[in-house]
């Protein structure tokens, strides 16, 4: 293949891969038989992803200082996006089939290329129109092909309506990320995310706390660093691309979500989620071939401002 073919071919390999990643944490609340409230199962995430930063900086000696940014106000909106539309979509994936939460959730992807367009001037080549009017496409064929608004499906009428709400969240968690990437390296950006996400996440958990066994607790603690690897993934993307660019490999969480909603939930995919899945990738390829500018450099002259020793 030729890889000069695919200018940002590295950019959405990185926020593909993180989306594989987040279709398991999505899947959070399934995973433990609806014993733990939605509280918990968001606070012990950030615990662990908290832990796992702490236990990287001290193997580096680093001391916690050497995270702060001078943007916190922007990662603080950020965090209050990202962890409203998490909850969300955990919300819904509990109380309809965690594919066609998903894949309204995804919906945010038109107001991330819209954002990018208006608000940082991002130009819209034919490739990426097509491609995110593709990936678009699939993510609605995905979403009918689920009945969730149909009137069989009156049932999940609420939880359809909570995912369509985080889809809202994401496209702005999008928006303020591609922002702070520009300054603020992927360690940075991590730290501020998932320490303000905790404390965020606190009361809710103490409000909703119920008991339940060990195993359950250690598994919502363990998707801490899973979560923090599929967030670095991500983040990476989004440094090296334009929003408008990588908003729309969003979509290939759909394809994930299917795939986690097959094997851990014996959820078959039906054909109209298996076509909407293929016409998502075919998108994904038209955005990854999309002519490339060369991205804005920082202070150091790394790109968007990533300082050289979060590279080792």
């Amino acid at each position: 293949m030729n890889v000069k073919a695919f200018p940002h071919l590295r950019a959405v390999c990185y926020v593909f891969s993180g989306t594989v990643v987040y279709a398991l944490v999505f899947a959070s609340s399934k995973l433990t038989g609806g014993a733990v409230g939605l509280g918990p199962i968001m606070f012990l995430r950030y615990l662990g992803s908290v832990l796992s930063l702490a236990l990287y900086m001290h193997l580096r000696g680093q001391s916690p200082i050497a995270l702060q940014s001078l943007r916190w106000r922007l990662h603080l909106l950020r965090a209050l996006c990202s962890v409203g539309g998490v909850a969300a979509v955990i919300y819904a994936s509990a109380r309809m089939p965690v594919l066609d939460a998903t894949a309204i959730s995804m919906l945010h992807v038109i107001g991330s290329v819209a954002l990018a367009t208006i608000v940082l001037g991002e130009p819209l080549g034919a490739r990426i129109v097509a491609g995110a009017s593709l990936s678009t496409a699939g993510g609605a064929i995905v979403m009918i092909s689920g009945g969730a608004f149909s009137s069989e499906g009156s049932g999940i009428l609420l939880p359809a309506l909570v995912a369509l709400a985080s889809a809202l969240l994401f496209a702005f968690d999008g928006f303020f990320l591609k922002i702070s990437s520009r300054t603020d390296s992927p360690l940075v950006t991590l730290a501020h995310m998932n320490v303000f996400a905790f404390g965020l996440t606190l009361i809710p958990c103490i409000l909703s706390w119920s008991d339940t066994s060990l195993g359950n607790l250690s598994l919502l603690v363990a998707f801490g660093p899973l979560a923090l690897a599929g967030q670095y993934l991500i983040i990476k993307g989004y440094m090296i691309a334009p929003l408008s660019v990588v908003a729309p490999i969003d979509h290939s969480l759909l394809a994930s979500s299917c795939l986690v909603g097959l094997v851990l939930f014996g959820e078959i995919p039906s054909p109209g989620a298996v076509l909407g899945s293929a016409t998502i990738a075919i998108g994904a390829l038209l955005v990854a071939a999309a002519k490339g500018k060369k991205p804005a450099t920082g202070p150091t002259g790394d790109v968007s401002g990533e300082v050289a020793q979060d590279r080792n």
